[in-house]
């Protein structure tokens, strides 16, 4: 029978839920560091949406999104550029439990539930892009050229404003309780596959 429920159920037996193709070593990996809980196995109809779960290091997909050019750099003729790489940035947004059950995973392993934030959903992108613009925005006070993308940024300047910049990134980073990864502060640094050398 149909309903008007949305989401629908995407399995109507359990065991016809899509098996997500990662190992016991990597469901083993998502438990130990706390991104998914085991659950025990639920009903099918609770089966709200699948994720598809990637570990996103697709080659193609990289290139696809290398979104920014050279003229830029080269029309602003900065001093230097500073990369900014947030560590495993999805991951750093925590789900609300009463709203995990909609990110249920069938593994190896069993089935587990996402406590952070899954690559694997169409909105993940656009919560991490905004974040990250958010917060680069809080720690620019000189309006420098900025380039965001998920979880990467790039920003161009003088070797001070850049310096002052990611001074006031960090403490921002830390008021909102976000970890960052890689910085390159240098006239030559690569930034979402592309080297710039200025």
């Amino acid at each position: 029978r149909r309903t008007d429920r949305y989401p629908s159920p995407i399995a109507t037996r359990t065991r016809d839920f899509p098996m997500s193709p990662i190992s016991m070593r990597h469901a083993a990996h998502l438990v130990q560091n706390g991104i998914c809980e085991d659950i025990a196995t639920p009903r099918a109809e609770t089966l709200l949406t699948h994720v598809g779960y990637v570990f996103l290091h697709d080659e193609p997909e990289k290139r696809r999104y290398r979104l920014v050019s050279r003229n830029w750099i080269a029309t602003m003729h900065p001093e230097a550029l500073l990369s900014i790489d947030m560590k495993a940035f999805f991951f750093q947004f925590e789900l609300m439990p009463a709203v995990r059950k909609m990110f249920i995973i069938r593994t190896v392993r069993g089935w587990l539930q996402f406590c952070r934030l899954p690559m694997g959903v169409n909105f993940a992108p656009t919560i991490a892009q905004a974040t990250l613009m958010f917060l680069a925005a809080q720690a620019d006070t000189a309006y420098l050229f900025r380039d965001t993308y998920i979880d990467n940024l790039l920003v161009a300047g003088t070797f001070p404003q850049l310096e002052a910049f990611l001074a006031r990134f960090k403490t921002v980073c830390e008021h909102y309780g976000f970890t960052i990864g890689d910085i390159n502060l240098s006239r030559r640094v690569t930034h979402r596959g592309l080297t710039f050398d200025l």
